[in-house]
């Protein structure tokens, strides 16, 4: 395993990260609607699922690292978002 990190898993983390991100506040918007008492179940899922993505198409312990670090800046927005309480 490799311990420094090049380009191409900065842009990985980058893309991986938004796209998480992103799909946390669609989820987050649409789920506050109708199924807000679920919605943290289906959400670790999705993180998961990236998170397992970001490993498997890196193999380095850094990139799923800035993979949860981006996506959690996107959920803080999310929070602003939807006026929820952020500490």
């Amino acid at each position: 395993m490799k311990s420094n990190i090049t380009k191409n898993h900065l842009a990985l983390a980058l893309i991986i990260g938004s796209v998480w991100g992103f799909g946390e506040v669609a989820l987050g918007v649409g789920l506050k609607a109708c199924a807000h008492l679920v919605s943290g179940s289906l959400m670790t899922g999705v993180a998961l699922f990236f998170i397992t993505c970001s490993w498997v198409a890196s193999r380095n312990y850094f990139v799923p690292i800035l993979v949860v670090f981006i996506a959690s800046l996107f959920k803080l927005f999310d929070a602003v978002l939807l006026s929820l309480p952020v500490m």
